[in-house]
């Protein structure tokens, strides 16, 4: 089909974007009705509907609106465009035309869910939709889900959304941190990471107290993030907070294992062993 350039001039400062431009041809080509059955024309119509670009009454389609636009607004019943769909269409292109690269359906649906449900300002939209874009797609299973994490971590505004992420990137470090104390050099996983949390956030434990438990399984036949919450549970129920607190329960398990043997009272050749520290015993054996 053909679409006259002189609309296409006119339709050029609309700011459509190219979904919207293929829902217009597809209109077009369908000559103004859309059946029942036409998923794809109700759809098209559905969202050029939104922008106020054109008006339906049962299967036929109006393009008024959109030639009243383009003729400047003469028309006193001119349809308003809605703000919300408008902050949708100029950040599908915004980004489109700054990456290169098309959205997804899915992106498209994440990101008009994001504008409905918190209220965040365009830019701070945008910027998110970049950083994840970026660093986080393969992360996390969606756009929608990586702003859940956000808005519940009391992002409002750009500079606690760049604290997030920072923060984000810094968390992710760490847990890889303690799975190379396991050995292990994987990517961490989500339950992984929400040990780690559990850890800092109810535990209260710094990242030292941590690594310091990772390093308590050097004697594990298989060293997991598992073992290392069972220490840091022991640790927890036994009040140690810092490393000095451990150092100090190991002084003491020490001394009490000397203690436990010195009261095994064995006599061998006339001598007690009470008498000897632990390190005497091998020479005794000879």
């Amino acid at each position: 089909m053909a679409i006259p350039r002189r609309l296409l001039a006119y339709l050029d400062g609309m700011d459509l974007t190219l979904e919207e431009w293929g829902a217009l041809c597809y209109l077009l080509y369908l000559e103004g009705e859309v059946k029942p059955a036409d998923v794809k024309g109700n759809r098209a119509c559905e969202l050029l509907e939104t922008r106020g670009l054109v008006a339906r009454e049962g299967q036929s389609i109006s393009f008024e609106p959109m030639l009243q636009l383009v003729e400047g607004g003469k028309s006193q019943q001119k349809p308003q465009p809605q703000p919300l769909p408008t902050v949708y269409a100029r950040l599908v292109k915004r980004y489109e035309q700054e990456s290169g690269r098309f959205l997804s359906e899915k992106d498209k649906r994440d990101l008009l869910q994001v504008l409905q449900k918190y209220g965040w300002p365009e830019e701070v939209v945008y910027q998110a939709f970049v950083f994840y874009a970026a660093n986080y797609r393969r992360r996390y299973y969606s756009f929608a889900g990586f702003c859940q994490m956000a808005f519940q971590a009391g992002v409002k505004t750009l500079p606690e959304l760049k604290d997030f992420c920072s923060q984000l990137d810094y968390g992710v470090k760490k847990v890889k941190e303690v799975l190379q104390r396991l050995g292990k050099y994987n990517q961490p996983t989500e339950a992984q990471k929400n040990y780690y949390q559990k850890w800092q956030r109810d535990w209260h434990f710094s990242h030292e107290m941590i690594l310091l438990a990772a390093d308590e399984t050097i004697n594990a036949d298989n060293p997991s993030i598992g073992y290392v919450d069972r220490v840091l549970d022991n640790w927890q129920a036994e009040g140690l907070s810092t490393p000095q607190d451990v150092a100090n329960r190991r002084k003491s398990h020490k001394k009490a294992a000397k203690e436990r043997i010195k009261g095994r009272r064995k006599v061998i050749g006339n001598r007690d062993f009470d008498d000897h520290a632990p390190e005497d015993y091998d020479s005794l054996e000879e």
